[in-house]
């Protein structure tokens, strides 16, 4: 079933797409934009990161998930990065003080770590690592 099909199958009846996705090895990726549009009551999350991996979970949101809005990306650093991508602004973890948005941490796995816990020092708590298991199941 390619994407789109199990995203419709997905809307109508959710418990039984994760059934079947975890049958697969693929619930990941669902319930995590369960979380962001239920469980936290969010509409709109910040991806961390700025690069590839953050540009295909963007886009791949954008297609899963329509009714998420892609806040902003969130840098350490604005060297080596844009200053928007596709009209989403990127800012700094200096800039980006919404507590209320889910943070969805897209780098590469090696970052996570350092990441949430600067996340954290900071007083974030709304955060979500993009393992390569949630990312593989984004890209079908």
């Amino acid at each position: 079933t390619n994407s789109w099909a199990r995203h419709s199958i997905y809307s109508r009846d959710k418990a039984q797409t994760v059934s079947r996705e975890k049958q697969g090895g693929k619930a990941g990726i669902y319930q995590m934009g369960e979380a962001v549009t239920e469980t936290y009551g969010k509409q709109a999350v910040a991806l961390y990161g700025a690069q590839m991996v953050a540009v295909s979970v963007y886009f791949a949101l954008k297609r899963l998930y329509p009714h998420i809005r892609v806040y902003s990306f969130i840098v350490s650093s604005r060297e080596g990065n844009p200053a928007s991508i596709d009209g989403v602004p990127v800012v700094t973890l200096e800039e980006f003080d919404r507590r209320d948005i889910r943070i969805l941490i897209a780098t590469p796995e090696n970052h996570h770590e350092a990441i949430a816990g600067e996340l954290k020092k900071r007083g974030f708590s709304g955060y979500e690592c993009v393992d390569s298991g949630k990312k593989t199941a984004l890209m079908e």
